[in-house]
């Protein structure tokens, strides 16, 4: 039992890792296809006005 759970945490850290590599990449992506959304390379918010104001 106690080789089991080391054996889940060792995959779930490589899984979040995994996750997290993704999510840098994904970040870095965006700055690129979206700059207009980044200030100093940090997302900013946007205004989201609905379709039904125009």
């Amino acid at each position: 039992m106690s080789h089991q759970i080391s054996q889940l945490r060792e995959v779930t850290q490589k899984q979040a890792v995994h996750v997290q590599s993704l999510i840098k990449e994904n970040s870095k992506l965006n700055m690129k296809l979206l700059p207009e959304f980044y200030v100093n390379n940090k997302p900013c918010e946007v205004l989201v006005i609905p379709n039904e104001f125009f």
